[in-house]
C-alpha cells in the first residue's frame, strides 16, 4: 500500500479522518508480516483502537520498524513472525554499526508490540536479546560514541539570527510566528501544528494565553494553558491578518504562489527550522551553532536552555515544559548547569578575590 499523505486540510486532525490513515497503517504491518486473513483483522481492527490512544507518527513508526525487520529476515531467510530471540539477536548485532541503541530498542519494542497483539509470546524479553543489546551498547560507550545525538537548542542568540533574514512576505510572517511561538510554549512539532485560532486569548500585557488541548504527556487530552509572550503574539496577528485566518488551523502551508492552504503537518515543522538554519549557516557558525542540529525539536531545547541561564529552578521549566521527569530537562541544560556549578562557583570567587 501507498504511504499516507499528510493531513488535508485544518480539520484533518478528527477522529474520521484518522481512519483511514490508520487502516492503511496497520494494513501495511500486516502485509509485512504475511499474516493470515483472521490475523491481519485482528491487527487491523486492534490498530482503530490504537487511534485513540496514540499519535499516528506512533503508528508511522511501528510500520518503519516492521518493514526493517521483514526487510532482514528476507535477506537472511530468517522467520520474521513469530520471531526467535537468537534471530532478534543477530538482527541487533547486524545493525549495531549503522543503528543506535536507541534506535534497536524502539525497533525491538515495535516488534514487541505486535506480537502482544496476536497473543503471542514476546521474544525481546529473551535474554539473549538483552545481552545482543546490552553489548552493542557497552562497545558504543568504548568507542565514544555512546551519548545520544541531541538537537542544537534555539537559543536567543541563535533565534535572533535566523529571524534576521525574514521580510513581510506571508511565508516570512508565517515562518516568524511559528519560531516565536515554538519557543514561548516550549512546544512539540505535534502541538505546534493542533494548536487553533480559538486557542489564544489576549492578555492585558499584549501577550497572549494559549491552550495546548493536548501533547505527548496528555494523551487524556485535559489540556493545559501556557503563556506567549507580547513579540510572539504580535508575530502571530501579524501571519494571521495578511493570511486572512479568522478561525481554523494556527499555522498552515503557504504555497509559491503565496496561497494559504492546508494546516502544518507535523513534519512540515522540522523542514522549516532546517531551511530557516541553512540560510542562517554562516551567521550561526559565527555563534559556535551548528545549523545542521537545528530542528523540530530546537525551539523546545533552546528555551530550556535560555530558561536555566536566566535562573529558573528545574521544577519550574518540567512544568513550563509539560515535563514529567527532570532527566530530559537536564540532558538539554547539562552544559549550563555545569558552568554554573560549584567548581565554575569557586574559580569565580578566585577570580574576585
Amino acid at each position: 500500500m501507498s504511504s499516507p499523505a499528510a493531513p488535508a486540510g485544518p480539520d484533518a486532525t478528527s477522529a474520521a479522518a484518522d481512519l483511514p490513515l490508520v487502516a492503511d497503517l496497520t494494513g501495511d504491518v500486516a502485509a509485512l508480516l504475511h499474516l493470515a486473513p483472521d490475523e491481519a483483522a485482528r491487527l487491523v481492527r486492534i490498530g482503530l483502537r490504537y487511534r485513540d490512544s496514540v499519535a499516528p507518527s506512533t503508528l508511522r513508526a511501528l510500520r518503519t520498524d516492521v518493514r526493517r525487520w521483514t526487510t532482514w529476515c528476507t535477506t537472511t531467510r530468517s522467520v520474521s513472525l513469530p520471531a526467535r530471540p537468537q534471530d532478534l539477536a543477530a538482527f541487533v548485532d547486524a545493525h549495531a554499526e549503522r543503528w543506535t541503541p536507541a534506535t534497536l530498542r524502539r525497533v525491538l519494542a515495535s516488534i514487541a508490540r505486535v506480537h502482544r497483539v496476536l497473543g503471542l509470546p514476546d521474544p525481546t524479553k529473551d535474554e539473549e536479546v538483552r545481552v545482543a543489546l546490552r553489548g552493542v551498547a557497552r562497545r558504543r560507550a568504548e568507542a565514544g560514541q555512546g551519548r545520544q545525538r541531541q538537537a542544537a537548542g534555539l537559543t536567543e542568540r541563535a533565534l535572533d539570527v535566523m529571524l534576521a533574514p525574514l521580510g513581510d512576505r506571508l511565508i516570512d510572517r508565517r515562518d516568524r510566528a511559528l519560531l516565536l511561538v515554538g519557543r514561548d510554549l516550549l512546544a512539540r512539532r505535534s502541538e505546534l501544528v493542533a494548536l487553533r485560532v480559538a486557542d489564544l486569548a489576549p492578555a492585558d500585557d499584549g501577550g497572549a494565553t494559549v491552550l495546548i488541548g493536548r501533547s505527548k504527556t496528555d494523551q487524556a487530552g485535559q489540556g493545559t494553558y501556557r503563556y506567549l509572550g507580547p513579540e510572539a503574539h504580535a508575530a502571530v496577528r501579524a501571519w494571521l491578518a495578511a493570511a486572512d485566518i479568522i478561525d481554523g488551523a494556527l499555522f498552515r502551508s503557504v504555497h509559491v504562489t503565496g496561497r494559504v492552504g492546508a494546516r502544518l503537518h507535523e513534519a512540515n515543522v522540522n523542514d522549516i527550522l532546517k531551511k530557516l538554519a541553512r540560510r542562517a549557516g554562516p551567521a550561526l557558525r559565527r555563534r559556535g551553532i551548528d545549523p545542521e542540529g537545528i530542528s523540530g525539536h530546537s525551539c523546545r531545547v533552546g528555551m530550556a536552555q535560555d530558561l536555566v541561564a536566566a535562573g529558573f529552578d528545574v521544577a519550574a521549566i518540567m512544568q513550563a515544559g509539560r515535563w514529567k521527569s527532570s532527566a530530559m530537562v537536564a540532558r538539554y541544560t547539562e552544559r549550563l548547569t555545569v558552568a554554573q556549578g560549584a567548581v565554575a562557583r569557586y574559580h569565580a570567587g578566585k577570580r574576585a578575590r
